[in-house]
């Protein structure tokens, strides 16, 4: 491996991820200087624990017990070695000649097949089982091979779903089925209430869209009734019936051209009053969603005005999109489920996995009733608003939506099983034109996405609310409410700092700020009311190495959270 391939993995253990390493065997021990073998740090023991590749061996067939009892026959030892020593382990599987022991001298070899270490916050999992090496096996069917993996897995904290009905051919054709329908972007439908067409209409007026009086003939991919041109892409508009629509769909869905740079993107607009069928939207049920967010409006107070478009009442819905922060930012509110290309903070890139629903928000507010400076505050108001909507009795409820937190500046994490697991993200991007601000609010958050990944589905296994016609409207309503004070208050922070400290995981945090020089130990206090910077306060013990300076306020965009390792640092 190279040397930053090498850094990267040890990154990630000791912060907090899972290795897996397989056919290898493992020493622990004092730091060594061999720049190309991969070692992990675990600060407990204060030593190393070095991968090791086996010697030329001769595979011979062996069965391998587990540490529940249970027997995996077929395998075979690849000849690498595990020289352990007195640092903690666990024996994960010993070969079946061998008794089960954990009482190393320094240095002994274990007769194991598989151990299992803590390397700092994260977890190591090695077997010195050779795969695909058995005579006439092929190690991807082995069911031997599945069992060892599964376990491998299981003791690292991760889980797969089964799929005992269904042989390896079937999944490997439906997975590469899934892939070929989400490789290129598909059809998008603006929308708006049933109740109120006249939004979609005023979105079409704001982009000089004419909908035409009559559909002469039914529409087709290869002629738009309009094309529009934005900053960042195009966009081909069709006036269908739901029935074309359906149609238009599944046209897409079956176009195997992979998606090119500048490729027109298919809106597809549907009669007033109209909502697409279920089979052309399988993915999200658009009737639902303007019911509950119509519900949720209601509960926070919010008018029904005929004629104004309210938080979420504005829609493009995309099954699969290249981006929510690049789709249409002139008026409408963008949801994906399925997002192909998207962003985070930096250079950060972002693939969406299934059960992840993904949406950016446009506001625009005039910089004379707004004060540029409070900008920052918004990714601060819409994690609040993430934490309300998880907190309401509708999606978490009170008690188990407080496992929900938010770490600074923009992470929505949860507490589960002794674990703080990221499950989401909020992004904000400002353009200035004209004396008003746009300002894109773009928001990740995994609901049920499938083991290993984590997401609001941990927190009630049970729960089949937690879609997104039902999670997007609560979390829309709740932004809106909170959206007026803040604007009528000029971006003052002011009324939501209390609800913030008690939503975040920071409050007296001991962390050190490693951008500093020397560097220093703070303790976090808070949010600055004027300019929404991170407020630390200097240990006692740092004082007298930098004098007493009072507080320490850090940029959220100039700064990186280490959460695991307890450190602020300079962003890359």
């Amino acid at each position: 491996m190279s040397a930053k391939a090498i850094a990267a993995v040890q990154k990630y253990a000791e912060e907090g991820g899972r290795v897996i390493a397989l056919g290898m065997g493992v020493s622990v021990g004092a730091r060594k200087s061999i720049v190309n073998e991969l070692q992990l740090y675990d600060p407990r023991s204060r030593k190393y624990a070095f991968l090791t590749t086996p010697p030329v061996y001769e595979p011979h067939p062996a069965n391998v017990r587990l540490q529940s009892g249970s027997v995996i026959s077929g395998l075979s030892p690849s000849g690498a070695a595990f020289a352990v020593g007195s640092t903690p382990i666990n024996v994960l599987g010993l070969w079946d000649h061998t008794e089960q022991t954990t009482d190393l001298s320094e240095g002994q070899e274990a007769p194991a097949a598989g151990l299992y270490l803590d390397i700092g916050h994260g977890r190591l999992a090695v077997w010195n089982v050779a795969l695909g090496l058995e005579s006439g096996v092929d190690a991807q069917g082995s069911p031997a091979h599945h069992e060892l993996l599964r376990n491998a897995l299981s003791w690292l904290g991760l889980s797969l779903p089964t799929k005992t009905s269904e042989s390896s051919t079937q999944i490997h054709t439906q997975r590469k089925n899934q892939l070929s329908k989400s490789v290129h972007p598909l059809p998008q439908f603006l929308l708006s209430p049933p109740s109120k067409p006249s939004i979609v209409q005023t979105v079409l007026s704001s982009l000089a869209v004419s909908r035409p009086e009559t559909l002469s003939h039914p529409p087709s991919l290869d002629e738009p009734a309009h094309v529009h041109r934005d900053a960042a892409d195009t966009f081909n508009f069709y006036f269908a019936s739901g029935e074309d629509a359906l149609r238009l769909t599944e046209q897409a869905r079956t176009d195997v051209n992979e998606s090119k740079d500048g490729q027109p993107k298919p809106v597809i607009v549907l009669q007033p009053g109209e909502t697409p069928p279920s089979a052309a939207t399988p993915e999200f049920n658009a009737g639902k969603y303007f019911s509950m967010l119509a519900q949720m409006r209601e509960k926070e107070g919010l008018s029904d005005d005929k004629e104004a478009s309210g938080v979420g009442e504005a829609l493009l819905y995309g099954e699969a999109v290249t981006s929510t922060q690049t789709m249409l930012d002139k008026y409408a509110l963008v949801l994906t489920i399925s997002a192909l290309a998207g962003r985070g903070r930096g250079r950060n890139t972002w693939l969406s996995p299934r059960g992840c629903l993904q949406f950016s928000v446009l506001q625009r507010v005039s910089l004379t009733s707004f004060p540029a400076a409070h900008l920052v505050f918004i990714q601060y108001l819409f994690g609040l608003a993430v934490i309300a909507a998880c907190r309401d009795e509708r999606l978490l409820g009170p008690d188990i939506g407080r496992a929900v937190r938010l770490k600074w500046p923009n992470d929505i994490y949860i507490e589960h099983a002794g674990e703080k697991r990221k499950i989401g993200g909020i992004l904000v991007n400002t353009s200035f034109s004209g004396g008003k601000v746009d300002i894109v609010i773009g928001c990740g958050l995994n609901l049920t996405s499938p083991p290993p990944i984590a997401s609001l589905q941990l927190l009630a296994p049970g729960a089949t609310h937690l879609d997104a016609e039902t999670v997007l409207p609560v979390i829309l309503a709740k932004f809106e409410r909170m959206w007026r004070t803040f604007v009528d208050g000029r971006g003052s922070w002011a009324a939501f700092e209390d609800a913030y400290l008690d939503a975040w995981m920071h409050s007296d945090q001991l962390v050190t700020i490693t951008s500093l020089t020397p560097p220093c130990a703070v303790r976090i206090v808070g949010i600055t009311l004027d300019h929404g910077l991170l407020r630390t306060l200097p240990e006692r013990s740092s004082w007298g190495a930098r004098g007493d300076e009072g507080y320490i306020d850090l940029q959220p965009d100039g700064n990186s959270f280490d959460l695991m390792a307890g450190l602020i640092k300079a962003k890359t």
